[in-house]
Parts: C-alpha cells; structure tokens; sequence
C-alpha cells in the first residue's frame, strides 16, 4: 500500500457537524458499506483526538465494557458529602465515549461529531477543519491543533522510539 493512501487528510466539519471520512479509508476497515446509516461509537484518547469504532466492536470490547461500566457506576453514585469531588477524570470519562452515526454516500460516508465533542474540542461547524488518519487500524479524527502539536516532535526523538 502507497504511503498517500494511509497518508492523513483535513476535512472541513459542515453545517451539521459532519465530516466527509476518505473512501479508501472505510474500504480499509471492511464495515463501513452499504446503504443505510451506521451507529458508531468515538472514543476519545485524549483532547483533539477521536477513535471511530463499529458498534460491534464497542459492545464486545472489554476496555469499551469497562469504560462504560464506569460512567454508569458514577452516574448511580449516591450523592456524597458536599465538600466531596470525584476526580476530574472520572466526572470527564462521560464524554470520553460518544455514541454516533455514519450517513451513507452521496457524497461519501459522513461522520456526525456530536455537538458535545464539537463544542468541547471547539470545533465550529463550516469554519472548522479535522485531520483524518488511520492509526494502529482504526480511523480517527483529530483536531488541527493537536496534529500540529505532534508534528512539532523532533523527527529524531520519533525515530529512536521506533
């Protein structure tokens, strides 16, 4: 496979939130065909970065179980003492799992970003662009700034991972 077709491409988010996902990625993953809309789920690994999974894959997927066990138990928490603050992480762990939509062409498949994701990675609809790239075999979404940030990287430090 050509390095172009991996290669990551910005998007611009539309009107409703949606964004254009590349051809030769949903061809990659094998579950994005058809012609009627697919529920999704986003992941988010950290600010500006969202993970597209199959709902399949979420519902069987033990870190997805665990993830959503949590938000669960938080949300059936009885209320504790005033002064008492779960931590950040946890009260923010809500969002880090969004349920989602993928529209079937034309003009291609469109992924919806939920309005809370948008708002929380500030991404504005018609003014906004994403990076897409595939990562580890899975789409995922990006915000600008977090790209450019990891670009930022010396070259050398990222080769000596390797």
């Amino acid at each position: 496979m050509s390095s172009q077709m991996s290669a990551a491409q910005f998007k611009t988010v539309d009107k409703s939130g949606r964004v254009i996902i590349p051809q030769h990625f949903c061809d990659k993953l094998g579950w994005i065909t058809g012609g009627s809309p697919i529920e999704a789920c986003l992941l988010m690994g950290g600010t500006g970065r969202l993970r597209l999974l199959s709902h399949e894959e979420a519902s069987r997927d033990p870190d997805i179980a665990s993830i959503r066990s949590r938000i669960s138990a938080t949300a059936d928490e009885a209320r504790g003492r005033v002064v008492e603050f779960e931590s950040a992480p946890l009260v923010a762990l809500t969002v880090r799992l969004a349920d989602t939509l993928l529209s079937p062409p034309p003009p291609g498949w469109r992924l919806t970003l939920p309005k809370v994701l948008l708002d929380i990675l500030v991404i504005s609809r018609t003014e906004s662009q994403v990076v897409m790239t595939m990562s580890k075999g899975y789409i995922e979404v990006w915000t600008t700034d977090v790209w450019n940030e990891a670009l930022s990287a010396p070259l050398d430090q990222i080769v000596d991972e390797g």
